[in-house]
């Protein structure tokens, strides 16, 4: 809740949201950015995710999320173009500056946001407005799921971003055999009840 009310009021004070993961995004980067895209156009902010290239996997999920036409994608270049000192940062899934998909953005802005479920490394972002480290979560989309239930009144998240959050935190373990905790397991139950298919998941 915390985590949630603080992330909430640094979209707020922003001019607006850039959100990747690390480089060749995987389903759990993928679906923490649509969760956290949901946040900022909650709060009526602009918001982008980064990508310029993908992991295979991800080409049918993608492939749909740009069709629906309800999420920005943008590359590198545009990212640097638009983003000022006001633009928050939101990195996910990893905390190490050589990974993420744009690190030109350091330079620009320092309201940077971390979220991830990896081991500390000996890289990390330094001076992080917001970083949200949890090594026991079974992925960053269980993350993500935790901080959308404190961030988003009564219209939630649509089907396609529950099934993507859902996901993400099947790949990541394993369906549900490793590092599963009992927050795993309220995570994707809120994801079912805000619509996500089990079957369209497993596609």
């Amino acid at each position: 809740r915390i985590v949630a009310h603080a992330l909430r009021q640094l979209i707020d004070q922003s001019s607006r949201v850039m959100i990747m993961g690390h480089r060749y995004p995987d389903m759990d980067a993928f679906g923490a950015a649509l969760g956290i895209y949901r946040i900022a156009a909650a709060r009526n902010k602009e918001a982008h995710i980064i990508i310029n290239a993908y992991n295979e996997t991800l080409h049918e999920v993608y492939t749909l999320a740009k069709e629906s036409e309800a999420y920005s994608f943008i590359n590198n270049e545009k990212a640097i173009a638009m983003a000022d000192k006001e633009t928050l940062m939101v990195i996910l899934d990893t905390h190490r500056p050589s990974l993420v998909e744009c690190p030109e953005l350091f330079g620009i802005t320092d309201r940077i946001a971390v979220i991830d479920h990896h081991r500390r490394a000996e890289e990390s972002i330094e001076n992080a407005t917001l970083a949200y480290m949890e090594t026991y979560a079974s992925s960053t989309c269980e993350l993500v799921t935790e901080i959308l239930q404190y961030s988003l009144d009564k219209k939630g998240i649509s089907k396609f971003e529950a099934e993507a959050l859902l996901a993400g935190i099947t790949v990541d373990t394993n369906r549900f055999s490793v590092k599963t905790g009992v927050r795993t397991f309220e995570a994707a139950s809120w994801l079912r009840r805000s619509g996500a298919d089990t079957s369209s998941v497993k596609r």
